[in-house]
């Protein structure tokens, strides 16, 4: 008798009653009878699994950036794409878009992408807290999406100088320049900075405003707004007694916030107003 299977060959010169056990024995395994029309069953859709944020994380300097993860498995000859969207807790608040056409990855590993408080067009998130939606879509109608377990909050928004603006020194200190703001609770909030600075990108460059320049102990019941008359201090007294203070110099500033939670190990909030402040001198 001849006994063949998964390219092992043996002639077995035995009653043909047993060389089926035998050829188990030897390690031969005989092939089953396989309808050649069976249609083998394959996967029906693809999947994606959320995998970060996966806790509450607070976007904190400008510059900063949180990460998006996720898995993904796909059928073979596919080249389906990823596209990524906030979805606010509020429903009264918009969803965003963070990117689109993201290449799925073929060996069914972990992907990311950086979210840095921006949307695909490269505008400001506002502010609130956030789920991710990922959606994989291979283009053909088969579509699969899921939420992130965890949350992105934005803590921090300025609401005005939205625009560009141009202002004497005499008129900032007749009718003042109004700063105005947001804020999404992260924490108790145990500081509030308000100011001016050169540089947009550095938390520690800021120009003192006054009487309401600087916010300090800053609580929900408080304003969200202030008016900066044009003076600076250079001390900690931060008042009208302040022996060091001085009528900003003509130039152009970005107006700045820098906000501390506790419960966040010491972790700062940093952002800058969209329009910036010309301050031109007086003749």
């Amino acid at each position: 008798m001849r006994s063949e299977e998964h390219g092992c060959t043996r002639t077995l010169d035995l009653p043909s009653t047993l060389a089926f056990g035998v050829a188990l024995l030897a390690g031969c395994t005989p092939m089953p009878s396989v309808d050649p029309n069976t249609m083998w069953p394959t996967p029906s859709e693809m999947t994606i699994w959320a995998v970060e944020p996966s806790t509450t994380e607070v976007l904190g300097l400008d510059g900063d950036v949180l990460t998006i993860r996720w898995n993904d498995a796909i059928l073979p000859d596919t080249q389906p794409t990823i596209r990524l969207r906030l979805i606010p807790d509020d429903p009264n608040s918009g969803i965003h878009v963070l990117a689109t056409g993201i290449d799925a990855i073929s060996d069914d590993g972990t992907d990311e992408w950086p979210f840095t408080g921006r949307d695909i067009n490269g505008d400001l998130v506002p502010i609130g807290t956030y789920a991710v939606e990922y959606t994989i879509d291979d283009g053909q109608g088969d579509v699969d999406a899921v939420n992130s377990t965890g949350r992105f909050t934005v803590p921090f928004r300025f609401t005005s100088p939205v625009v560009n603006t141009t202002i004497s020194q005499d008129e900032l200190q007749a009718t003042g320049l109004t700063v105005s703001w947001r804020f999404q609770s992260f924490g108790a909030i145990t500081r509030l900075d308000v100011g001016l600075a050169e540089d947009p990108n550095d938390p520690n460059g800021i120009l003192w405003t006054s009487a309401g320049g600087m916010v300090q102990g800053y609580q929900s019941t408080d304003p969200t707004s202030l008016v900066f008359n044009g003076t600076v201090y250079d001390s900690t007294n931060m008042d009208e007694t302040d022996p060091n203070s001085f009528l900003i110099p003509a130039g152009t500033y970005v107006v700045v916030g820098r906000m501390i939670a506790t419960g966040t190990g010491g972790k700062r909030f940093f952002t800058a107003a969209p329009g910036r402040v010309t301050v031109v001198a007086s003749p």
